[in-house]
């Protein structure tokens, strides 16, 4: 998890996706460029800090599979997902 401040949702889904590569990094797969990205927004964000959250969803043979989470003020705003080659 981590903090960021969140001005524009272009930008905000951006700093999902920087998130979910940094994540990708730092984990024993080797591979840091999704090959898909898909985004739910769910309502307009504010303009502040707000946390982004990453989870694991699967890990396969050939892909890993990330989802990420915009949290402000307890409401989740933006919904990524990102798929991952090995």
């Amino acid at each position: 998890m981590s903090n960021s401040t969140i001005r524009v949702i272009g930008y905000a889904l951006g700093t999902l996706v920087e998130a979910s590569i940094q994540h990708q990094a730092a984990s024993e797969f080797s591979h840091t460029d999704p090959v898909h990205v898909t985004a739910h927004f769910l309502r307009a964000t504010n303009t502040g800090t707000g946390e982004v959250q990453i989870k694991l969803v699967k890990t396969g043979k050939t892909f890993t599979n990330l989802h990420a989470q915009l949290v402000q003020n307890v409401r989740t705003f933006l919904l990524p997902s990102a798929t991952y080659p090995q």
